[in-house]
């Protein structure tokens, strides 16, 4: 054993209380990475190998050991960093993830040959997880005997070890730079400061927000500047099937270049091999869609003061020929101060000197305007119609043409003319301004002819400086409640994961899916800082 170099990356040969507790055995082996547990959740664990024992510590304190002698075999995935620890009889299987499950997995057949005089099996299997291979505890339970390891994935020990001792032979400073993420919250804060790209690596991920058709949003603190980023990551397999890239791209473009103060504005953008993520800059928010649907509805001066900015915001795009197109209350940001912020715009497009877009219309139905749904394009005229059915929806708490059935909304839509529900009493301002914004024919709806400039004249707006607004100098009607994340991280004294793997996507990839991506990786490249 003296060619095969230590990887002891958490100084076990210097900690005397661990070493107490594996009676002074010599380490081959240790690192912090991902266990996975029976209900599919990853928890970090201190992995130490040794030359009798593998150990699973939960920090300093002791959870299981197994004998080399009670490993059945062990199974890894060629797709992920997923591998299988397989337990003889009583002893249940480990699931784990690390970057380095070629070396564990190594170490584990070599030292079990060498000292114990034990061959054990070895599964290579062509999938990305591994959950349907684990015996757990509760298996155990029922039959000591029983293991979910498939011998048809089994593939010769001495070919193995054969084709991968280089990984064991290389030198310490290869082996550093491979492993620089086992370092201490400083060193490894100081290390990534000297790399230019920023990656999932350097996040630790505290906790998923919310999640959409395109990915979830996550919590996450940056070790570069210690402050705490939304992370909305978006899954490239989907953008790809539903050829959404030029839109992504424009979206993009637009969070992080464009300077407005209703727009969230994007600080860094960085992708993966299997998702592209956005950071935001962290701040309380709530969207406009859980504060309506706590009050049931906004009495008359707060739809005000959130119809002018949502219409500066839309008169902003409008004028850089961008048609928003993707309306719904969810997509609203109300921060701590009281104001709206726009975050999404993966739905939008730029208009061409046609000046109507016919392609595939996008939103939520209830939002959609007649000639949309009659298929003769959509323009400023389009976003105009949804500006009123945003403001309906506030004042009343429900879109003014809704059901169940998609159809149904379409035909009336179509059909049906506007009415207001006597239960809230609004102005007659606000009445004579959602009839000349819902009229059916594009031309004759109020906007046509000189967009916001001529609909923030209207009366309705009387009292609202649209001037000092901008420029955020007005009084809001409304400051929210927000309740604050939780934010106690503390990993300054602590060994960590490599905070990308900490992410729980609840998200699997075929192979075919993996190959697509990485044929098409050249579309991507607007997606680097």
């Amino acid at each position: 054993m003296d060619k095969i170099k230590i990887f002891d990356y958490l100084n076990i040969h210097k900690d005397k209380d661990i070493l107490k507790l594996i009676d002074n055995e010599k380490v081959y082996y240790s690192d912090c990475i991902v266990k996975i547990n029976q209900i599919g959740k990853n928890q970090e664990r201190n992995f130490i190998l040794t030359n009798k024992h593998v150990y699973n510590f939960n920090k300093k304190k002791l959870r299981r050991k197994i004998h080399l002698t009670s490993i059945l075999g062990l199974s890894y995935s060629t797709i992920s960093n997923e591998f299988i620890i397989h337990g003889k009889n009583e002893t249940y299987d480990y699931s784990y993830i690390s970057n380095n499950k070629m070396i564990i997995v190594y170490l584990i057949l070599v030292l079990s040959q060498q000292f114990e005089n034990t061959n054990i099996l070895i599964c290579e299997i062509n999938e990305k997880s591994l959950k349907n291979y684990v015996t757990y505890e509760r298996d155990k339970k029922r039959n000591r005997q029983v293991t979910k390891m498939n011998s048809s994935f089994q593939i010769d020990t001495k070919t193995f070890i054969e084709n991968n001792k280089h990984l064991v032979e290389k030198n310490d400073g290869e082996n550093k730079k491979k492993n620089m993420r086992m370092m201490s919250y400083s060193e490894y804060k100081d290390f990534i400061i000297m790399e230019s790209k920023i990656k999932i690596e350097h996040f630790k991920i505290i906790k998923e927000l919310s999640r959409d058709i395109l990915g979830p949003v996550f919590l996450g603190k940056y070790l570069k500047d210690s402050n705490f980023y939304y992370l909305k990551s978006i899954k490239k397999d989907y953008i790809l099937e539903k050829n959404l890239v030029d839109q992504i791209v424009i979206e993009k473009k637009i969070l992080q270049n464009i300077e407005f103060p209703f727009i969230h504005k994007m600080e860094f953008c960085f992708q993966s091999e299997e998702r592209i993520f956005y950071g935001f800059k962290y701040k309380k928010l709530n969207n406009l869609y859980k504060e309506l649907r706590s009050a049931r509805f906004f009495p008359e001066d707060r739809v005000k003061f959130y119809a002018a900015i949502i219409g500066l915001t839309l008169d902003f795009l409008h004028k850089k020929k961008i048609i928003y197109r993707d309306f719904n209350l969810k997509n609203f940001l109300l921060n701590e101060e009281g104001y709206l912020l726009f975050n999404k715009f993966h739905n939008v497009r730029l208009l061409t000197d046609s000046n109507s877009i016919n392609d595939k219309y996008y939103g939520a139905p209830e939002y959609l305007a007649p000639e949309v749904i009659n298929g003769e394009g959509q323009n400023e005229m389009s976003d105009w119609w949804s500006f009123g059915i945003v403001i309906y929806e506030m004042l009343f708490g429900i879109p003014p043409f809704f059901d169940d059935d998609i159809d149904k909304i379409y035909n009336m839509i179509l059909n049906n003319e506007i009415k207001f529900p006597k239960k809230n009493n609004i102005s007659a301002e606000a009445k004579d301004l959602l009839l000349k914004l819902l009229i059916k024919e594009k031309n004759d709806r109020l906007g046509f002819d000189g967009g916001f400039d001529v609909i923030k004249k209207h009366y309705f707006f009387k009292g609202i400086d649209i001037d000092a607004l901008e420029k955020m100098q007005i009084e809001v009607p409304f400051k929210p409640t927000i309740e604050e994340e939780e934010l106690n991280v503390d990993m300054n004294d602590e060994k960590f994961l490599f905070f990308g793997e900490n992410i729980d996507l609840n998200f699997e990839l075929s192979e075919e899916k993996l190959e697509n991506i990485k044929k098409n990786q050249d579309m991507f490249t607007d997606f680097y800082e």
